[in-house]
């Protein structure tokens, strides 16, 4: 590749940027910290240094929402455990004049997440099929999903947007009975109900 071409390539990918991506820098003696960020210019001149093989530059990025994260963490859950069906007791209980027939053939696994900064971080779930429905508990805040998963798809539910979207980007938000999004703020149990399938969770310390 030519000093040319890398050039163009690199002005290609810091073209100026309508939505923001995740940002990451590391500075000596710290971790990496990563920031959602947008290019809002960049310049690259030809100068005398291009004649040595070398060119130099300037970008400026646009922070729309200035909050720093630490590197994600991700929580792999499998479905496991006994199956249970049948009635709920007390009846009523779960909803009065309703009665409650609990949930056929669930399984649950169950993690803690944490979040070392100082604002809440929303979570965001990757589900892999085949799973037939499944529900993710955060501090007692249900979401649930009610249509079938395929094997080999997956299912995204990003909790700070609220969206459910399954491969190829078919969006499945309707498909989901219970909206509960929850963020954590310093530690929070989560549970995995489903039959089959595996959750993976990502988490990152979040600072403002």
């Amino acid at each position: 590749m030519t000093l040319t071409d890398a050039l163009s390539a690199l002005r290609g990918v810091l073209s100026p940027q309508a939505t923001a991506g995740p940002l990451w820098v590391k500075l000596p003696g710290m971790v990496a910290q990563g920031i959602p960020a947008k290019v809002a210019k960049r310049s690259f001149p030809l100068g005398l240094e291009w004649y040595a093989g070398s060119a130099s530059g300037a970008v400026q990025f646009r922070c729309p929402d200035p909050a720093w994260q630490s590197p994600p963490r991700i929580l792999q859950l499998a479905a496991s455990g006994a199956s249970a069906s049948g009635m709920t007791f007390p009846l009523f209980q779960a909803v009065p004049t309703v009665l409650d027939f609990g949930v056929t053939d669930l399984s649950s696994g169950a993690v803690t997440l944490t979040n070392a900064g100082n604002t809440p971080a929303f979570p965001y779930v990757v589900v892999t099929g085949p799973v037939s429905g499944f529900s993710i508990v955060i501090d007692g805040n249900t979401v649930t999903y009610t249509d079938t998963e395929p094997a080999g798809q997956t299912l995204t539910i990003d909790y700070r947007t609220g969206y459910a979207t399954l491969t190829g980007g078919v969006d499945r938000t309707t498909r989901l009975s219970s909206r509960q999004f929850s963020a954590v703020t310093s530690t929070s149990s989560v549970l995995f109900s489903a039959a089959a399938g595996v959750a993976a969770i990502t988490i990152a310390d979040l600072w403002r």
